[in-house]
């Protein structure tokens, strides 16, 4: 390898570690303390977390960080005049073993307020993210939430999120529910909900019951396809694909991906090639990222092609 490729690996090699390592912090921590964020959404992913911590990659465990990364620059370069200042993180004790902790970004008046980024603002708060808010004002005893939705051209969109007592004691169950799970060393039941889309351990090795979800959600998606649901934006890329690959059998679709910009994969029933690619990138201005990408594609769809090709023969 030249000296040059050498010093380059040694600094990615770098990155990844300090990704890797600063996760490894957040859930090498007690069973007895459990992190709101564990609670808001499936304990049993989040068990899973707790466990398998170590074997994380680097697109995985940035993907954990990244939520963190943003509320901590946030709250250091944008303070609100009219929140209350040096927010501490709070940890309430359930019971005579579990402690609930968490932080919320900023506290104004009777409200807690999250903040969250998103490509594109969404017409509801998603379920993880109420479920978080109402944890905060558990912890910080505040009557409303408030949880804020910024996206990449710095639109903001509130959602105010009611004081609920029956909701609330649900998640504090959940938590108490996780912690004797990570104590047994034994997966709780799964709640399986659209989180199970974004699940690294959504498959039948760890959750089989998320694992269901994803097909079923996904064979909607596909049905919804088949219906003539393709636009002008999916109809060219696919005709690109066809016309360069000489493959017939290719489907395009758009999606919310996590972690990725788009996914190749094949489907065994159907015998065709589905391409998922980012939904961020129907934006014009992106129009030289999505070159790059389908340029890739192209040769990714050559390669496994060739290969499944030589795997029949």
């Amino acid at each position: 390898m030249p000296l040059e490729d050498q010093e380059l690996e040694r600094i990615l090699s770098a990155i990844r570690k300090a990704i890797i390592a600063e996760v490894s912090k957040q859930y090498s921590v007690p069973a007895h303390i459990i992190w709101v964020r564990e609670v808001a959404t499936c304990i049993r992913q989040s068990f899973y977390n707790r466990i398998y911590y170590r074997n994380f990659d680097e697109k995985l465990a940035f993907i954990l960080l990244r939520g963190r990364i943003l509320h901590e620059f946030i709250l250091e370069k944008l303070p609100l005049g009219i929140a209350e200042p040096n927010i501490q993180p709070m940890g309430v004790r359930l019971d005579n073993e579990v402690i609930l902790r968490g932080r919320a970004d900023w506290i104004v008046g009777d409200y807690v307020i999250d903040l969250k980024y998103k490509v594109y603002l969404p017409r509801e708060a998603n379920l993880h993210d109420r479920n978080q808010v109402l944890l905060y004002m558990y912890l910080y005893g505040k009557p409303k939430g408030l949880v804020l939705y910024i996206n990449q051209y710095g639109e903001i969109r509130p959602f105010v999120i009611p004081r609920d007592e029956t909701l609330i004691k649900y998640l504090l169950d959940k938590a108490l529910k996780l912690y004797k799970a990570l104590v047994k060393n034994c997966p709780p039941e799964p709640e399986v909900a659209e989180w199970c889309n974004w699940c690294p351990w959504a498959n039948n090795n760890f959750c089989p019951e998320g694992s269901k979800y994803v097909q079923k959600y996904r064979r909607r998606k596909e049905a919804f396809y088949e219906e003539g649901s393709e636009d002008v934006f999916v109809i060219n890329i696919k005709k690109r694909l066809i016309d360069a690959t000489g493959l017939r059998n290719i489907a395009v679709k758009t999606g919310y991906l996590i972690g990725e910009d788009y996914r190749v994969e094949y489907d065994n029933k159907t015998r065709r090639w589905i391409i998922t690619l980012y939904e961020g990138l129907r934006d014009p201005r992106k129009e030289g990222l999505l070159e790059e990408i389908i340029e890739e594609i192209i040769k990714r769809l050559k390669i496994k092609a060739y290969t499944k090709w030589i795997n029949i023969r």
